[in-house]
């Protein structure tokens, strides 16, 4: 998925290999992955509208996790900056596995 394209279905199975990856760089280990591969992860909206305008090098933002809700809500307000995020992969995920991800 690369060009700011949304993904045809949402990730509902809580089995989803992207849990295991958000909550191993959330971790304490998580932090040496993060700085070899100049990682980030950003959350709230202001975070990621930062992140979606930063010009800072080596720092982009690459995967953004969304639910429906959220996509709903935020695409307004997000929208001018998507267009400098061209390879952004946007990955709808349910409330169940959003939750998931982020309790660690």
């Amino acid at each position: 998925m690369a060009g700011n394209s949304q993904s045809e279905s949402v990730i509902t199975s809580l089995n989803s290999p992207h849990i295991d990856l958000v909550q191993s760089l959330q971790s304490s280990r998580g932090k040496k992955l993060r700085d070899a591969q100049n990682l980030f992860i950003a959350e709230g909206l202001q975070s990621v509208r930062e992140a979606l305008i930063s010009k800072i090098p080596h720092y982009s933002l690459d995967t953004l996790y969304l639910t429906d809700a959220a996509l709903s809500r935020y695409s307004g307000e997000l929208s001018l900056d998507f267009h400098r995020a061209k390879d952004l992969k946007l990955v709808l995920v349910s409330e169940q596995v959003m939750r998931a991800m982020t309790s660690a």
